[in-house]
């Protein structure tokens, strides 16, 4: 069951769905749509989320299964 948010918000996001993403693996979503719900589908903080996903394309389209795998990696990665 997916979420319907503002247009307005969704403009804002720069996601032309619309939607709140889910954990369906062949859908692409930006971002910040990915950011947005990223306690429910990775289990992270925004700030976790934002230093997993550093150095992504900000204007990218990707999997949350993608992205899950990024932050997973980046969370093993010792501190330097």
């Amino acid at each position: 069951m997916s979420k319907t948010i503002s247009d307005t918000e969704a403009a804002a996001a720069g996601d032309a769905t619309a939607q709140e993403p889910t954990s369906d693996s062949n859908a692409y979503f930006t971002l910040a749509a990915l950011r947005k719900g990223c306690r429910t589908l990775f289990g992270v903080s925004v700030s976790t989320f934002d230093g997993g996903t550093c150095g992504l394309d900000a204007n990218g389209r990707y999997t949350a299964d993608e992205v899950g795998q990024k932050i997973k990696d980046w969370k093993e990665r010792s501190a330097r």
